[in-house]
């Protein structure tokens, strides 16, 4: 029997995702075997190419393994952890690949976890975006040297925000309370100097293309749609109220004052702001609006988990409860709107950046995340409301589906997604964020959330885990 809403008709992709996911994180896992006195996740490779990259004999290098990305270790700590809980649950994974998947993560969980904690420690309990493999921060200079640096960002950062939420996870998945209260105590600051402004980017400066940092009086949504991620955990484990109101207060500024509904009389209904002033205004650069529709996607997404964690734990009341009321409109609307003014007209993907003046590219590279967060808001938008937008929000679906499988997967490498494409489709050469590859954490904890919802519509087809499809 078909399900009434329509997300019946996607159970079909349920081995797809298995067998992408389970290729991904032995990517992880093979390269710690390899090098076993290295404590720390290494997607040190080209994903064009499958080659590591080269090293330099002396000095700092971006792509050495003497540097590691605080980003990359935390999320990778989170998707571990994150996978660790579905290998079990797995529909088309033979048990011996599922016990030795599960068996390979936890070690090299308690392996990272281990390793960053002592880091932390050195720099009294912060993290920095680089840093070499015995703490000290790093920078890249103007001239591309990387140098150490004696100062961290803010009272609070990305890497502190991401390494909470990676922190509290693996405390959950490894049963150890210590470290998930100390990551719930560190998450809870980290939010609050969100809410007092004290927060700081400490990204440092990979892509030309894509210039980043601080900029005096420019304010972005980002710490505020990252942090909601962190708060769908706490709930979903906790199911205390704090923590729905928190979730709450986080989505309801960002409806507020970065999508617009009539404040901002000069553009469109549902445009995102990337970065709006002091005053609330957006920001101009050169004249351009700026709008990364790929970080609008991934804000449904993340909304759509607090509120399905409250669901479930019974915290949906409140002010989260008038959240979830104007959510119902807002995310399908904003959903469809993004995305069709961000999809590329060969279907390729997700442009980078758009300006909401002339409403065209002014980054025409193609970033391979934008898609899986895609797939995650869609199927999570259609659980929370089936009778909003589902034939438009199941079109979309398809339409990522088709273009992440299409142009982005390398089965040659793992299934890894090229990390970028041109606008002919071809990957490009281009650092996304930093030149490590993604951890499992865009593609993989946005598919987990995806198959969280199909295996629930797939019970008449896949009734039990251990109903297995392909052996071994």
């Amino acid at each position: 029997m078909k399900s009434t809403h329509g997300l019946g008709d996607l159970t079909e992709f349920i081995p797809i995702y298995e067998h992408l996911l389970a290729d991904n994180l032995s990517l992880l896992l093979d390269r710690h075997d390899r090098r076993p006195d290295y404590p720390f996740i290494d997607t040190k490779l080209s994903l064009i190419s499958g080659k590591d990259f080269e090293e330099r004999t002396q000095g700092y290098d971006i792509t050495g393994r003497d540097v590691i990305y605080s980003w990359i270790q935390a999320r990778g700590l989170e998707a571990l952890a994150g996978h660790l809980a579905w290998i079990p649950t797995a529909r088309t994974l033979g048990s011996a690949h599922k016990n030795a998947l599960a068996s390979r993560s936890r070690h090299l969980l308690v392996t990272v976890l281990d390793t960053m904690e002592s880091l932390r420690q050195v720099n009294t309990g912060r993290l920095s975006f680089m840093l070499s493999t015995s703490g000290v921060p790093l920078q890249v200079e103007d001239d591309g040297r990387v140098t150490a640096f004696d100062r961290i960002a803010g009272d609070a950062n990305f890497s502190d925000l991401f390494y909470a939420k990676g922190l509290y996870a693996a405390g959950h998945a490894l049963h150890r309370p210590g470290i998930c209260a100390n990551a719930e105590v560190n998450l809870r600051q980290i939010i609050n100097a969100i809410f007092t402004r004290s927060f700081a980017s400490d990204q440092q400066p990979m892509d030309p293309r894509n210039r980043i940092g601080e900029v005096p009086g420019r304010f972005s949504h980002g710490p505020y749609m990252i942090a909601l991620g962190g708060v769908a955990t706490l709930l979903e484990s906790t199911a205390h109220q704090e923590w729905a109101h928190i979730g709450a207060t986080l989505i309801q500024h960002i409806l507020d004052h970065h999508v617009n509904h009539g404040q901002f009389a000069h553009l469109p209904a549902w445009d995102f702001v990337e970065f709006i002033d002091s005053n609330g205004d957006p920001w101009r650069t050169g004249g351009i609006i700026l709008c990364d529709p790929g970080h609008s996607i991934e804000f449904v997404g993340l909304a759509c988990n607090v509120l399905l964690a409250a669901r479930a734990t019974g915290t949906l009341s409140g002010d989260l409860a008038d959240t979830e009321q104007r959510c119902r409109e807002a995310l399908p609307a904003l959903f469809k709107h993004v995305f069709e003014l961000g999809f590329s007209a060969r279907e390729i993907g997700i442009y980078k950046a758009i300006d909401l003046i002339t409403r065209q590219p002014c980054n025409t590279t193609i970033p391979w995340w934008s898609l899986p967060e895609t797939l995650r808001a869609g199927a999570l938008l259609m659980t929370l409301w089936p009778d909003r937008e589902l034939q438009d929000t199941l079109k979309i679906f398809r339409k990522s589906h088709s273009a992440f499988f299409g142009h982005f997967v390398n089965p040659a490498v793992y299934s890894m997604a090229f990390q970028t494409l041109d606008v002919a489709g071809n990957p490009a050469d281009v650092i996304p964020a930093v030149p490590d590859a993604d951890p499992c954490y865009h593609t993989g904890l946005s598919l987990l959330d995806v198959l969280s919802v199909l295996y629930r519509e797939a019970l008449e087809n896949f009734p039990h885990p251990e109903q297995n499809l392909s052996p071994g």
